[in-house]
């Protein structure tokens, strides 16, 4: 017989949730489908774009045609997922760990809080379930493969769980190359988990199919959908573009003479220009960290969207006639032979722009980049790294408590490694992890008290006795 108050009726799950649902449903009537920067080229399914939301995009458009009804539609799907990844994971949690029902709805209201951080104090126009990005699929299906992943970490026998995942992976990698952190934490999972049971052969190998077998399909969806779409099989463009702005941010004029194309070598000279006479690169950021890691995070876009992406394209389209492939064929080489240029120039620049970028990230990923936010982003780390320490000695190394935070923490640290070395760290790229974060730090206090009140108890009892 169950404890009472356990989660064990499938009315209270039912009633959690409708409640994701309204909730979700409320910000899709309240803000509508926002149109943001990069969603234009979501919709015009850009040969630069990963297929998946494209796709996505498309298949409410095929059904509701080309007006506004499909953007609303889509944005009420992507609030049905995060409704429904909210409630799975804040469940399983419960069950895992054998929580009562106050639990649960403390679980499930993480990710909706985290939603509302994003609406209200990230001062956005709207939740990003309701934004035409891909973090609006991708954010549910992460926390879907993440309980998923988790359910393997727990249950070795659960295959199942382990196959999920690779899928949920190959969707969440059609979407956003970001998401490759799922296939390491998913090689990661398999290691941490065969290693023990198995020689270091067999998990070595294990793990070495679902990285080709997520890879490979990743690769036949991407040439797929262009082969359909324009009739090449091809992959999507533009990946450099990412690394190329930081080489970018990081580089002096004086560079340029590494550049033996002519023609290459003048188009950097004036994107540099334009960005050096705008304030944009590295060498006019402040002094301290807080002050460099604003500078970058503020003008990275401006270097990449407003200035080397257009410059280069128009570069392209006055330069030579073609098709669509053909020309960013020709955008992918001029960016491929600026980075191969540049970057044995500029990579002590790079490292510095990439350690700031991964302390920001850290602190991103629990808070806001705010100066007081700061020292409580230290402070919420090592209450963390405490409370698994006293797990670590409560129950071992093998405890669910303990793979919970191992877990955690590597999915952490894979994400801000990973964004830290490309890009910039902003709340759309660290809020994968923040509702895990969450979730699992309060799975760990609830233990950890558990722990305190038992040793109280029996000490007191033991006074008694005597």
């Amino acid at each position: 017989m169950e404890r009472k108050g356990r989660l064990s009726d499938q009315k209270f799950q039912w009633i959690l949730l409708l409640t994701g649902i309204l909730f979700y449903g409320f910000f899709t009537w309240l803000d509508g489908a926002v149109i943001c920067v990069d969603s234009p080229s979501y919709i015009s399914m850009s040969l630069a774009r990963e297929p998946f939301y494209p796709l996505y995009l498309a298949f409410f458009r095929r059904i509701f045609g080309d007006g506004e009804a499909y953007l609303l539609a889509a944005v009420l799907g992507q609030g049905m997922l995060s409704a429904v990844s909210a409630w799975s994971l804040a469940v399983f949690l419960t069950k895992e760990f054998d929580r009562n029902r106050i639990d649960a709805v403390i679980l499930f209201c993480v990710p909706l809080f985290v939603s509302l951080l994003c609406r209200f104090a990230a001062k956005r126009s709207a939740m990003y379930s309701n934004s035409i990005l891909s973090e609006g699929v991708c954010i549910p299906l992460f926390l879907l493969f993440l309980r998923y992943l988790l359910e393997y970490c727990f249950h070795k026998e659960r295959k199942k769980s382990l196959a999920v995942s690779a899928v949920l992976s190959v969707i969440l990698i059609c979407a956003r190359k970001q998401m490759l952190i799922t296939l390491i934490l998913i090689v990661a999972a398999i290691l941490f988990k065969e290693l023990g049971k198995q020689t270091i052969k067999q998990a070595v190998l294990r793990a070495g199919v679902y990285t080709a077998a997520v890879l490979f399909l990743v690769s036949a969806a991407d040439r797929g959908y262009n082969y359909i779409l324009r009739g090449e099989n091809i992959r999507h463009s533009s990946d450099d573009r990412f690394l190329l702005t930081v080489v970018f941010y990081g580089s002096e004029k004086e560079d340029a003479g590494r550049i033996e194309d002519g023609e290459i070598r003048q188009l950097f000279l004036d994107i540099y220009d334009c960005c050096d006479e705008n304030g944009y690169l590295g060498h006019s950021a402040g002094k301290g960290w807080l002050a460099r890691v604003s500078h970058f995070t503020d003008h990275y876009d401006h270097i990449q969207i407003d200035t080397m992406w257009p410059m280069i394209r128009n570069h392209v389209e006055a330069s030579m006639q073609g098709s669509e492939v053909e020309k960013e064929a020709r955008i992918d080489h001029i960016m491929a032979v600026l980075t191969q240029s540049l970057l044995p120039e500029v990579k002590w620049e790079i490292i510095k722009v990439f350690v700031d970028n991964v302390l920001a990230g850290f602190v991103i990923t629990v808070a806001k980049l705010q100066r007081f936010l700061v020292i409580y982003a230290i402070i919420a780390y090592s209450i963390m790294v405490a409370l698994a320490i006293v797990n670590l000695r409560k129950k071992g190394f093998q405890s669910k408590e303990n793979i919970l935070f191992l877990f955690t923490a590597a999915s952490c640290v894979v994400n801000v490694m990973a964004v830290s070395a490309v890009i910039f760290c902003q709340t759309r790229y660290m809020i994968y992890n923040m509702p895990l974060f969450y979730m699992c730090g309060y799975l760990l206090l609830r233990s950890g008290w558990e722990w305190i009140r038992k040793k109280r108890g029996t000490k007191e009892k033991g006074m008694i006795n005597e």
